[in-house]
């Protein structure tokens, strides 16, 4: 689908000077004394066919986005957070996209979308969206992530772009996930971190009247003990972070209780990465150039390993086969140079 709006503003700060940006009050007007309110709208531009938007918004600052290509029928949904520049006159909304949406309030009931300026886009076919008189209620489906927890015959979903608790459903893929989960756990309610396609949903509630936002599980990804969804609206830099290891060849790793975690960091000034394998203390030098990095001389301690810990050999390989690396938000990859996800690694502040 071939986009007719702008990005908006990125948001970018360091990890270690992270904090939440304020929340906002909904602007005077938006949502008229109701919530959730609706926003439609269609746009067509130079080369693409005409799509028609959809946009949910509640009060807490959750919105559903709903793009669907008119000719084909062919929808891509998102959720997440929206935030409101009072002062700015505007909303941003923080989904999957690495950069914001963001919309001008025209009037109470009327949006317009921005670039990345956040000047009105300047085409003959820009993207306005007018607020219904109903509520339009849909069913958005996509692959998220999130904090799942389980207890007492009831499991939550925190998702991690809108950070809002979903009550999980007993539909769909519900039974495989919940087994999933009680295999891994440590202990009654822990959250760990689950991806899988869902579909969000409106339900009566387990306690209480009226319908609620659930989440249905329509296919399990898999769990990822020792992730999170990490530091919200940030992002960390590759150097001089702590860069603690979550996943080794496409496998979680399970650190056992009396093992300190395998991590990574790097100093760009000497061009030293040091780090722990799970048993011994790493060092090793690297090379960086723009998305290509590669790891040389890596030497470390000699303790011996428990028997129930075997992958610190198996990281020390992988990183001397890492070509490339990214960064979303704090997660950094490892690729090798097919462009293999060799290393996952979250960055960690520091006390």
């Amino acid at each position: 689908m071939k986009r007719c709006w702008g990005l908006g503003l990125t948001v970018v700060l360091s990890l270690q000077s992270w904090a939440s940006p304020p929340v906002s009050s909904p602007p005077e007007g938006l949502f008229a004394g109701s919530s959730p309110v609706s926003f439609v709208g269609a746009a067509a531009c130079a080369g693409c066919s005409s799509e028609r938007y959809t946009l949910n918004l509640w009060k807490d600052g959750l919105f559903y986005l709903r793009r669907e290509e008119r000719e084909t029928g062919e929808r891509e949904d998102d959720i997440g957070q929206w935030l409101a520049g009072v002062e700015t006159g505007t909303i941003s909304l923080f989904g999957s996209a690495p950069s914001a949406l963001n919309y001008a309030i025209l009037a109470p009931g009327l949006l317009e979308a921005l670039d990345s300026d956040r000047r009105s886009e300047d085409e003959p076919s820009h993207l306005r969206l007018e607020r219904t008189a109903d509520f339009v209620s849909f069913e958005p489906r996509l692959t998220v992530r999130g904090m799942y927890s389980y207890m007492a015959d009831a499991a939550l979903f925190r998702e991690c772009q809108s950070n809002r608790r979903f009550e999980v459903a007993l539909e769909g893929d519900n039974a495989a996930v919940e087994a999933a989960y009680v295999a891994l756990r440590r202990e009654p309610a822990e959250e760990l971190l689950l991806e899988m396609d869902a579909r969000f949903v409106r339900r009566a509630p387990m306690e209480g009247e009226g319908l609620r936002e659930a989440v249905v599980p329509e296919r399990l990804a898999g769990f990822w003990p020792g992730e999170t969804c990490g530091q919200r609206f940030a992002q960390a830099e590759l150097e001089n972070s702590y860069w603690k290891l979550t996943r080794l060849r496409g496998d979680p790793v399970i650190v056992p209780q009396d093992l300190r975690e395998p991590h990574l960091r790097l100093t760009g000034r000497e061009a030293r990465a040091e780090g722990f394998g799970g048993c011994n203390r790493f060092f090793a030098s690297y090379r960086l150039d723009g998305e290509r990095i590669e790891f040389s001389a890596l030497g470390s301690t000699r303790k011996a390993c428990p028997p129930d810990w075997n992958m610190e050999p198996v990281f020390f390989d992988v990183l001397a086969e890492v070509r490339r690396w990214r960064i979303v938000r704090d997660h950094l990859d490892l690729l090798d140079d097919p462009g293999n996800v060799v290393a996952r690694f979250e960055a960690r502040l520091l006390d």
